[in-house]
């Protein structure tokens, strides 16, 4: 009998264009520029080094084009919540047990007023990934809860889950702070618009209840990132703590990426 090698598959989600909007207050999520090219470079990462074959790999990318109210990509393979949440559950259900699963996720971190007000209070926020389409008619964020069940699920029909994200946490940022546009991966305001109340991933009680038994441990609901529990059964890389920034800079003088990605991806 041969020991069979666990498959390895990656989702890889990489967001530098932002379709037009203002939000409340005149807030607005700027376009990043360092995203899609960190995606790039870990595909060829995972492919050079653990010979993925496309098949394995995952992408949903928003690319900036000539027309500033349109990506180049095509509408399914975009990261809008529907795709990213679509694109989790189809990976949970391709991989078996002892599989890897990585995943990896280049783009703006955000808080919103929470939709989940038995658990966080009338006042409460929800930290956030942001879509690329996060300003459209009844666009939603991938909350703190939804992603932490998306992993749960993973985690519970035992594959082997890495995950990074090469984004702000915008709870501990200052507004006073200056940096160049497209620099700083946070939204550095609170979005208090009424979005839809569902969620994709699961009713909003199961949501709540995975929530509390992943904290149960902790007086007080303890997150790292500042968007999910202290990890329980995945490896967790993260390009900031709560209080600090997720930077972009430029590269060997040519290319713009995340500096996690970047450092990351040379390995």
């Amino acid at each position: 009998m041969t020991n069979q090698t666990p498959n390895f598959y990656a989702l890889l989600i990489g967001i530098n264009f932002y379709f037009p909007h203002r939000l409340p207050e005149g807030n607005y999520y700027k376009n990043l520029r360092g995203c899609v090219q960190d995606i790039n470079h870990v595909e060829t990462y995972l492919k050079d080094t653990f010979n993925l074959t496309p098949d394995q790999i995952i992408k949903l990318t928003a690319t900036a084009s000539d027309n500033p109210n349109q990506p180049q990509e095509p509408p399914e393979l975009l990261p809008t919540y529907e795709n990213i949440v679509a694109k989790f559950k189809e990976l949970t259900a391709k991989a078996q047990p002892q599989d890897r699963v990585y995943i990896h996720y280049s783009g703006h971190g955000g808080r919103a007023k929470t939709i989940f007000e038995s658990l966080k209070g009338s006042m409460g926020l929800d930290e956030a990934l942001v879509p690329c389409d996060i300003g459209q008619p009844n666009s939603r964020y991938l909350r703190d809860l939804e992603l932490a069940k998306l992993l749960e699920e993973m985690v519970a029909k035992e594959l082997v889950v890495t995950l990074v994200l090469d984004s702000c946490h915008s709870g501990g940022a200052t507004k006073d702070i200056e940096t160049d546009e497209g620099n700083v991966r946070r939204g550095d305001f609170i979005d208090m618009m009424e979005r839809p109340t569902d969620s994709l991933v699961a009713p909003l009680q199961e949501l709540a209840q995975n929530w509390q038994i992943s904290t149960e441990y902790s007086r007080n609901i303890t997150v790292v990132n500042g968007l999910l529990p202290e990890p329980k059964g995945y490896t967790l890389i993260a390009a900031c703590r709560d209080h600090e920034f997720a930077y972009e800079k430029v590269f060997e003088g040519t290319e713009r990426n995340g500096a996690l990605t970047y450092y990351w991806s040379l390995d």
